[in-house]
């Protein structure tokens, strides 16, 4: 379960650097239970799960990205303009996301 919810917050990380213009050489760090991001443009992106699997995220810029992963291992994610993203994994790991 642990490796699913590292895999769907690397997921959400990449959903959430999508908007940038380029992609920034990335480190990362886990300290009681939160998982923060640095890239060497300077932004900061902070994620933790809480007991029930819900994931939050938030970027520098104030963006919230919330996802909750269902038990079928299929993840909902909203952030805080409204979008929604959908991602579910096939019998060969594969996941697709819409």
């Amino acid at each position: 379960m642990t490796l699913i919810l590292k895999a769907l917050f690397c997921l959400a990380l990449a959903l959430s650097f999508i908007q940038s213009a380029s992609l920034a050489q990335t480190t990362c760090s886990t300290l009681y239970g939160t998982t923060t991001c640095r890239d060497s443009s300077g932004n900061v992106t902070r994620g933790s799960t809480d007991q029930y699997g819900n994931t939050t995220i938030r970027d520098s810029s104030g963006n919230v990205t919330r996802g909750s992963t269902d038990q079928y291992g299929s993840s909902t994610w909203r952030d805080s303009n409204g979008k929604t993203t959908r991602c579910s994994a096939d019998s060969f790991g594969n996941t697709t996301c819409r």
